[in-house]
């Protein structure tokens, strides 16, 4: 039984300010039991962890004080978010069956990442898709991508559609076109009217090939044969993961190298030499092996270091018009002569020349 005027003690050093903590040493530094200590301290009203409104002033600002820091640390990891602008230009609204449709897909970056994308574009007519092709590309600001597509000599005449879609991430653009097909009128010449009936088949063959004949395996070289897509094996192959005989860690490190380099490391890399070296950003990009991402490698390098000398080096036609028309955009008027695509080329000089003429009005 707890002595009452042991209680009646608790409860007058309680009234004075105590805590139930500074009590509880003061019995058992006097000789009281913890039991007697804790029942007189119970039988007082005092709880054995009482909180204080200190103690509460306290631990809001711990959690306050977390709470900004996980905000912070949160904000700090998170990535700017990429977006990216597309628009579609078509530089002829009517054609005839049989000839090439040119449009550029033209690409904004908000952003200074480089960021990798896919581009796909589709033309439908009225008897449904007619060419369809998707191929990849990287992007830090701005890219202009020429597309030509050839129109089959059999295509029904009528309203066409020519859809643009670019995908990156989890989001997808898309940007569309309409223009008009005529029925083609093949040309007859006299040579022609002479030439053997079976050249003439064959002729007729050739042009009954798909529109392409991209097989999508980087390590066959495709073409059309008298009507028949043919896939010849490129030998080496740089990308296939088998360091053939010829290639080194040097001149293929995604095969040969002991520490395999990922694609967008080998793309860095190139991008980080071509302000000071571009010969060597140029032989990184080759490394990459598959010919429609060493053309984008270049075109970044080319960007990057405000040097066309890499634009030279891309093999497709589509994708070296858009690197050296890129250049177009900052006043270069040179690049315009080395732009194969007639239309891309006079789309050039007209554009250095409205800049040209905005240059001296505003002299």
């Amino acid at each position: 039984m707890v002595q009452q005027n042991l209680v009646d003690y608790v409860k007058r050093l309680l009234s004075q300010g105590y805590t139930p903590a500074q009590i509880r040493t003061t019995l058992q530094n006097a000789g009281y039991s913890n039991y007697d200590t804790e029942e007189a301290l119970s039988h007082a009203g005092a709880s054995k962890h009482i909180v204080t409104p200190k103690f509460l002033v306290i631990l809001f600002i711990i959690f306050f004080i977390l709470i900004i820091g996980i905000l912070i640390a949160l904000k700090s990891t998170q990535s700017a978010p990429i977006e990216l602008a597309l628009s579609l230009s078509l530089f002829t609204q009517e054609l005839s069956a049989g000839q090439e449709l040119t449009l550029s897909a033209d690409i904004t970056s908000i952003g200074t990442k480089p960021v990798s994308a896919n581009l796909q574009y589709i033309v439908r007519g009225p008897e449904g898709n007619i060419a369809t092709k998707t191929q990849p590309f990287t992007i830090t600001d701005q890219t202009s991508i020429p597309l030509r597509i050839a129109i089959p000599t059999n295509a029904v005449p009528g309203d066409y559609d020519a859809r643009i879609t670019v995908t990156y991430g989890a989001k997808i653009m898309t940007k569309s076109a309409s223009f008009t097909v005529k029925e083609g009128i093949a040309p007859t010449t006299s040579t022609e009217l002479l030439a053997p009936k079976q050249e003439t088949q064959a002729q007729i063959a050739q042009q009954t090939c798909p529109h392409s004949c991209d097989d999508f395996n980087f390590c066959t070289q495709d073409s059309c044969v008298n009507g028949n897509c043919v896939s010849t094996p490129i030998t080496p192959c740089c990308g296939n993961k088998q360091c053939e005989n010829t290639e080194t860690e040097t001149s293929c490190p995604l095969d040969c190298a002991a520490q395999k380099p990922s694609p967008d490391a080998i793309r860095s890399q190139a991008q980080n030499l071509a302000t000071s070296n571009m010969a060597e950003a140029i032989n990184t990009c080759n490394s990459l092996g598959q010919q429609n991402y060493i053309d984008n490698c270049l075109s970044q390098a080319a960007q990057t270091a405000t040097n066309k000398a890499a634009c030279e080096a891309i093999v497709s036609d589509e994708q070296r018009d858009a690197c050296y028309l890129s250049f177009s955009y900052k006043g270069d008027s040179s690049v315009c002569a080395k732009i194969t695509s007639e239309l891309y080329r006079n789309s050039c000089e007209q554009l250095v020349q409205v800049q040209q003429t905005q240059a001296n009005v505003g002299q």
